[in-house]
Parts: C-alpha cells; sequence; structure tokens
C-alpha cells in the first residue's frame, strides 16, 4: 500500500508527457492488463511501465517526474542511472526527501507518517491520518527534542496537499489506473516547523488529537507521540554566502551580511547604520537565477524574526533558491517603505477615537463591536503589517493587541484593520505607528550572491 501511495503521488508530479511515450504506456497497459500477475496494490515496474526505454525517456524529458521518481526508493538508482542531464542528475543526487513510513492506532485513529523534508533550521512532516468513525479529525503537533522538552518554533500545521486531477483519458490518468487500491487515498497534510537554533538529530513530535464540531475544535483525549531520526546529512543542507554589503535605501544605509540557502527557503540576514533617520518597515526583496527565474517570500508560513523597529537588525525568508543547481544568484530589491524615527504616537481615547493619525492612516468609523478600525493605504504592495504593534497607557502601562483582523477593501491599495478596545488599562492610550506605505526606489538594487 505505501509504494501504491508514493507512485500515485509521483505521477501526480509528472507533470506533460514527452511526446513519443504515450504508446509505450499504452502497450504497457494492454500488457498489464492480460498479465496474470494482479495485485491489489503495487504491481511490477517491470509491467507498469513495460519498457526500460520508455521509462528512461520520462526521466530524462520530466524534471518534474525524476524529482519525484527520485525520492521513491524502489525506483531512486534506477533514475539514477538513467539521468543524462548534469544538472538533473546534481538535483537527484541532492535529494532532501527522508522516506519515514511508519503507523500509529490509537482509539480508532490511525496516523501514517510518510515522509519528512529537514534541513538544520527547518523541519517539514507529511502525514495521513484515518478515523474509523469518520469524524473530521486534526492534529495539533508541538515539537520536543528527545527529553521531552518543548522546541520554540514558529510552526503551522494542517495543511492539505491538493492534488492535481488528471484528465480522465490523459496518459497519466492512465497509468495510474494500475495502482489504484479501489479505496480512495485520505489527502496528504503536512506539519511545518522553523526554529532559530538547530534542529537535532534525534526529536519527537507529540500531536493532539481534535474533532471539527462547525466552527469549534474538540479534544478527543487522544495524543500521538512520534519519535523521528533525522539523517545526518540532511542537517548539513544549509550554504552561506558571506555578503557585508551596503546600500542606500530610499535615503538609509542598508547591509547585507549573509543569505543562507536551505533546501526549503533562504534566509536574509541584514542591519541598518544607527545614524538612519528612518526606520526601513518593508523590505521585499527577491532572487533570481542566471536564468531569470525568480525566487520571492514565502506567503504562506515564516516571514521574518526581528525587524528594524527591534533594533535596526532582521532576518528575511524567501522560497528556496536551489543553490544545488543555480550557476548563480542575484538579490534584488524594488520597492521598500520608511517609517520617520520621530514619529510621534497616535492617540486612542476612551470613546475609541484616534487623533494623531499620519495622513495615509484613517479611522474607519462602525457601529459593529467594541473595538476601533483604520483605513490604510498600502502602496506598492498588498501584504501588510500591523499598522499598531503596541501601546502605553496613562499611567506608562505598556500593553499589545492581543488581536486584530485585516481585509483588503474593493478600493485599489486600502487595507482595512480592526482592533479590539484594551481592557483594564488606563485611557488615553499612545499607539506605537509600526507601519508605512511602501515605494517604488527610482533605481532597483542588485547584488550578486554567487
Amino acid at each position: 500500500m505505501k509504494r501504491n501511495q508514493e507512485w500515485n503521488a509521483l505521477l501526480e508530479q509528472a507533470g506533460r508527457a514527452p511526446d513519443g511515450l504515450e504508446n509505450c504506456v499504452e502497450q504497457a497497459i494492454k500488457r498489464a492488463k492480460r498479465s496474470e500477475r494482479k495485485k491489489k496494490f503495487l504491481k511490477p515496474l517491470s509491467v507498469v511501465l513495460g519498457t526500460a526505454a520508455a521509462f528512461v525517456l520520462l526521466v530524462n524529458c520530466s524534471t518534474d517526474f525524476a524529482l519525484a521518481a527520485s525520492r521513491v526508493p524502489i525506483v531512486r538508482g534506477l533514475v539514477e542511472a538513467v539521468v543524462l542531464d548534469p544538472s538533473l542528475k546534481a538535483a537527484i543526487t541532492h535529494e532532501y526527501v527522508q522516506l519515514v513510513d511508519q503507523t500509529y492506532t490509537k482509539d480508532g485513529v490511525t496516523l501514517e507518517i510518510e515522509y519528512l523534508m529537514a534541513d538544520p533550521k527547518n523541519l517539514s512532516v507529511f502525514y495521513r491520518v484515518y478515523d474509523e468513525k469518520e469524524r473530521n479529525v486534526t492534529l495539533r503537533p508541538e515539537l520536543k527534542n528527545q527529553m521531552g522538552e518543548g522546541i520554540s518554533t514558529s510552526s503551522s500545521y494542517g495543511q492539505e496537499l491538493v492534488e492535481k486531477v488528471p484528465e480522465e483519458n490523459s496518459l497519466f490518468a492512465k497509468i495510474k489506473e494500475l495502482f489504484r487500491g479501489g479505496e480512495p487515498e485520505p489527502p496528504i497534510y503536512y506539519w511545518k516547523f522553523h526554529v532559530e537554533d538547530m534542529i537535532p538529530e534525534q526529536l519527537k513530535v507529540e500531536a493532539e488529537v481534535y474533532q471539527a464540531a462547525g466552527m469549534a475544535e474538540l479534544p478527543l483525549n487522544i495524543q500521538f507521540e512520534v519519535p523521528l531520526t533525522i539523517e545526518p546529512q540532511f542537517l548539513k543542507s544549509v550554504k552561506t554566502f558571506t555578503i557585508n554589503e551596503t546600500v542606500s535605501v530610499l535615503g538609509q544605509k542598508l547591509t547585507i551580511d549573509t543569505v543562507e540557502v536551505y533546501p526549503t527557503n533562504t534566509c536574509i540576514t541584514w542591519h541598518t547604520a544607527p545614524g538612519n533617520d528612518s526606520w526601513l518597515t518593508y523590505l521585499p526583496f527577491y532572487l533570481t537565477d542566471e536564468n531569470g527565474v525568480h525566487v520571492d517570500g514565502i506567503a504562506n508560513g515564516i516571514s521574518g524574526a526581528g525587524g528594524d523597529m527591534f533594533g535596526g537588525s532582521g532576518k528575511i525568508y524567501l522560497e528556496s533558491a536551489w543553490y544545488d543547481t543555480a550557476e548563480s544568484l542575484t538579490l534584488h530589491l524594488d520597492d521598500a517603505a520608511v517609517l520617520p524615527k520621530d514619529t510621534p504616537p497616535a492617540i486612542l481615547h476612551e470613546d475609541g477615537t484616534l487623533t494623531g493619525l499620519p495622513n495615509y492612516i484613517k479611522q474607519y468609523f462602525s457601529d459593529a463591536g467594541d473595538g476601533f478600525a483604520v483605513l490604510t493605504q498600502k502602496g506598492t504592495y498588498y501584504s501588510n503589517t500591523n499598522p499598531f504593534r503596541r501601546f502605553v497607557d496613562a499611567n506608562g502601562k505598556e500593553g499589545s493587541f492581543s488581536k486584530m483582523a485585516s481585509r483588503v477593501l474593493d478600493e485599489e491599495g486600502i487595507m482595512h484593520s480592526g482592533y479590539p478596545m484594551p481592557r483594564g488599562v488606563t485611557y488615553p492610550l499612545e499607539l506605537e505607528i509600526g507601519f508605512a506605505p511602501a515605494q517604488k526606489l527610482l533605481q532597483g538594487i542588485a547584488i550578486s550572491v554567487r
């Protein structure tokens, strides 16, 4: 069953088949259907593919297929043997997916850990979950070391890997016909963890099981403890480029310190000059390789640690730059936002009114709820930091907003942000402004990484 699942995923990733392969596969399917050796799940490799020539053709004409096939143990060696392209061969040699293939069952709930992807600071775990009572269950994970001590992480969980549904008569639909076991597979989900220190070789995930009940989640008093051993080579999968280059961004001096490229993301560390008169509040870096392929910021998940508002240094995370295949990498910055350091705080009064707002933030009045809202001009980008981060009440007590909600309005470039009125504090409050609209740089910045 496990091999069947791997092949299903492999064929889903294969994309468009190269010309000339379909006839080979059609013949293979006909032979397989005539074969007396019919198993419920995985068919023999020779029967499935028909001829070695067809497999060679597919591997060498489809990068996605070759990379996916390299992660299936029963064909990994064959893939490496037939790949003709040197860069593709290097990518397969540098494979970063570890097969786990462990199953745990408690009180009718079964957890199957399929694969993991790890590097020195990141861990993704791919799994399926079954419930014999057909409840809608979710798992909340916590990462711990071998001693059972919690590991500080930024994490996300429960995301579903959406499988592409092939056209009924497509080549890969025909190939998948050979592998179907009759019962539909549950979707693959994944947990993602990012740590600031280092991922240990030995660790475990403790996952609590919850049942979805409308908008709420009810604990089922079921916990899985999943020990994981990371293969040592994955914990060395990082390449650090020392940049140490200073540039001027909207009149502010910015130094790019390092670019660290991991298999799952790229981390840019930077700092600003103490003499700057403004904070840099938005730095949408991106990378390009020698072919002009963009590596942009991570849309969901980790986005940064620290920032100029917290001491003049920070980190920004992009998607992986695939340093093992790129001949060159260039770091770009085309937009940025600055906030003068002497920007006075806005004042929030007990009746919910705001005074002292900059001209790009306007109060929005609504009868709904016990709170206040603002409309913010975002400038050249749609992602948005919170306009207000912290506050100080009339007695000097510091606090922060525990909840806020934002949405883009129909008007182009406007964000609506709503906040609850803080309770147990003495009004009026001074609100720290932590946002400024982004501006297009007159001349984009480009820094060679390698």
